[in-house]
Formats: structure tokens, sequence, C-alpha cells
């Protein structure tokens, strides 16, 4: 009887003590806290996570949004300096 405690005590607690052996009682608020702890470590996690994909979002758009503006950039170059030659105008949209 008192070696299958241990052994249950062993596998949710890690630990045994000899003569401080805790009851079921005891054993049962132990892993509650531990699945506390763990609850409140993934919600972290996911809240991290969340913020990341928000971030990675935002600089997409800022992205997009410079790439865009670069390319405007060059096409008004090019056109400049395709306007500067002769009678023959060419213009490659890309």
């Amino acid at each position: 009887m008192q070696v299958s405690k241990w052994v249950r005590e062993l596998i949710i607690t890690d630990e045994v003590k000899l003569g401080q052996e805790k009851t079921d009682t005891q054993i049962i608020k132990h892993y509650e806290t531990l699945i506390q702890e763990l609850n409140e470590k993934i919600e972290r996690s996911e809240n991290t996570i969340i913020s990341i994909t928000n971030e990675c979002k935002y600089l997409l758009q800022k992205y997009r949004k410079i790439n865009d503006t670069h390319l405007s950039y060059l096409r008004r170059k090019e056109l400049y300096k395709l306007k500067e030659g002769a009678c023959i105008y060419l213009i490659n949209m890309k």
C-alpha cells in the first residue's frame, strides 16, 4: 500500500521524501497548480504569437507601400530619361 502511494507521488510530483509523503488532496492540489501554470504559459505563448503575427502583417504592408513607391519612382525616372531623346518614345511598363 505504501509503495503504491510512493509510486503515485513520484509520477505526479517527481519527488518522494520518506516521512513526508503527501496525501491525495495535496497531490491533486499540486497537479492542479501545475496545470494552471501550463495554461498561463500557453496563454502567454499565444499572445506572443498573435503580436508577432500582427507585427509581421504591419511590416508586410509597409514593405508593399515602399516597394510600390520605389517602382513608381523608377518608372518616372525611366520615362524622364526616355523623353530626353529624339522623336521615339518607349514606355516599358513592368
